[in-house]
């Protein structure tokens, strides 16, 4: 094969006219013909880039900086990739070879602090950013991230400035007005916040949807619900591909009690997050959190539907996917410690970790859910007569409801949240677990024990699936007014009869207590329940684990997963 520099010259065109797919046909034919092109090769790797194929990208850019080691462009480039790649080490030295030869440079000392930040260093990055600053005093992007340091270091009034001067530079910037409006909210000015909030709307080419989701929550906190709905519906309106804009339009319906119609915006936005042939938001935490525990499940998982038939296109290539992530975790990742995949792991292996590949079908039934032999007042009896409210009930279910929702939880691939140390995972109505099984049966309690329920709307709807060996959720208490939980595994895999369900004491938080006071993993706020607990002589209730066992209970009673043996 033979080319010249006409085919590269027509490369770099198409690239630079933003003909992606073109571009890279050429640029692949000038390296079959010159493998070591160095133009070629830096120009591939910012497409890949482009392209969000980080990996790949990394690649054409270290060969590409072999061949031109004095480019700082070249480095620059390569610095960004490795970044993308989580190879933060390599990717701080190629930005402090770029600025070696290319002197001092804002953009380059901006990239710099973006390493430095993400590596955990928040005083370097800082640093980072001021002598950006001190070669381009008005480097906006420079600016910017400073003003959000600032927040994170709970440092307002500096933040502030910092927006502020964003603001001076670039009047109506919608970054420097969405943050000063967080901070007018934080400091108890809600009127200034939407005004800033509003202005954002206003603006046009806005890339993402967070005025209109701030200012309907903002609305709904100050009362104003009809007009924080409209806000909602118009954020869904103009950001109709963004996930964050239905779930923000969801959770406005849940919270006036509209369940069919929040779930029905909720499975809009999930299903743009979680698409198998996507990498929309890889950058997001909720795509990329993992541990090994979240690893073996969606294992053992892909490894059931297998065995049961579901028709998924390439299992054996999705199984082998995932226990190549495993495989490639630091040897310090414990069972229960979150961690970040690098997305551009992710990427390479087959892009299909935490996407939802399959889900099973639970309708609702004929006749309703809930074990129509349910009495209604000796169940209410029950519960107010347990000092602040605690009751259970077997035979819960209909045995039609229990094996379906079991059915559906077993094979439905929505089990996304890992973010828990003690190595459980959660699938929640915003994001999958919004079968019409699971919302006929939310439906149906409050009609069915009104004494209990009243016209109380529901504020979340969860599953979780512990390990069979692992520990379940530490002691908590929960900002709602009633907890409904259910138990759907069989009682033959329990090792021990008596465990596995939940401990509940008759003691609820101080009135002076937050949310961050009774519901933190943390062993001082632990020790500070048990403590009050005690002064209170509080009486612990153990209900044990039964398949088709409910335990309905006041939430600000304090509460936990029982030993765990299955």
């Amino acid at each position: 094969m033979t080319t010249d520099n006409s085919e590269l010259t027509a490369a770099i065109e198409a690239h630079r006219q933003g003909r992606l797919a073109d571009a890279h046909a050429a640029f692949r034919r000038v390296l079959a013909a010159r493998p070591e092109d160095p133009i070629a090769l830096h120009h591939l790797g910012v497409l890949e880039l482009q392209r969000g194929n980080p990996a790949e990208a990394a690649g054409q850019l270290e060969i590409a900086a072999r061949n031109q080691p004095r480019n700082p462009a070249v480095q620059c480039d390569l610095g960004r990739a490795l970044m993308m790649c989580g190879q933060l080490t390599r990717a701080a030295r190629a930005f402090e070879t770029a600025m070696a030869l290319a002197g001092e440079h804002p953009d380059i000392r901006f990239n710099l602090a973006l390493v430095r930040e993400q590596q955990g260093r928040p005083a370097d990055s800082e640093d980072e950013l001021l002598r950006a600053l001190a070669t381009k005093p008005d480097h906006l992007k420079s600016i910017l991230r400073l003003g959000h340091l600032e927040r994170r270091r709970s440092r307002p009034e500096a933040a502030r400035a910092r927006f502020e001067a964003a603001l001076a530079l670039v009047p109506e910037h919608w970054e420097a007005l969405l943050a000063l409006a967080a901070l007018d909210e934080s400091a108890g000015f809600p009127e200034r916040a939407e005004e800033r909030l509003r202005q954002v709307i206003s603006l046009d080419d806005v890339p993402i949807p967070d005025a209109h989701v701030r200012l309907s929550r903002l609305l709904e906190n100050l009362g104003r619900t009809d007009e924080g709905m409209e806000v909602a519906r118009a954020g869904a309106r103009h950001y109709p591909w963004h996930d964050i804009a239905w779930r923000q339009l969801g959770e406005a319906l849940k919270r006036q009690g509209r369940l069919e119609e929040a779930a029905t915006a909720f499975a809009k936005g999930h299903a743009i997050l979680r698409a198998p042939d996507k990498n929309y938001g890889m950058d997001r935490p909720e795509i990329r959190h993992t541990n090994r525990a979240k690893l073996r499940h969606d294992i053992e998982q892909l490894r059931y539907l297998e065995d049961v038939g579901a028709p998924i296109e390439g299992l054996d290539r999705l199984i082998a996917e995932h226990e190549a992530l495993g495989a490639g975790l630091p040897v310090d990742v414990g069972e229960g410690k979150v961690v970040a995949l690098p997305a551009s792991e992710i990427l390479r292996v087959g892009g299909h970790y935490n996407r939802c590949v399959h889900r099973a079908e639970a309708p609702a039934l004929d006749g309703g859910a809930l074990n129509a032999s349910l009495n209604a007042d000796a169940i209410a009896q029950d519960y107010f007569s347990r000092g602040p409210g605690i009751t259970h009930i077997d035979d819960f279910l209909r045995p039609e409801a229990l094996a379906g929702l079991r059915r559906y939880l077993l094979e439905s691939t929505i089990w996304y949240d890992a973010d828990h140390p003690n190595g459980y995972v959660g699938a929640y109505l915003h994001d999958g677990f919004d079968c019409p099984l699971v919302l006929q049966i939310a439906s149906e309690l409050p009609r069915v024990l009104p004494r209990i329920f009243g016209d109380r709307p529901l504020l979340q709807l969860w599953a979780y699936h512990y390990d069979s060996s692992l520990s379940g959720i530490d002691m908590h208490a929960d900002f709602a007014a009633i907890n409904v939980n259910f138990w759907l595994t069989p009682n033959d895999a329990m090792l021990d009869p008596d465990s596995g369900g939940m401990r509940i004491w008759d003691v609820a938080p101080p009135a002076d207590w937050g949310p961050e006071d009774f519901n933190s993993a943390d062993p001082v706020t632990k020790r500070r329940i048990d403590d009050y607990l005690a002064s209170r002589g509080a009486r612990e209730l153990v209900i044990p684990h039964r398949q088709n066992r409910a335990v309905i209970f006041n939430s600000d009673l304090f509460h936990r997963t029982d030993e765990i043996g299955f």
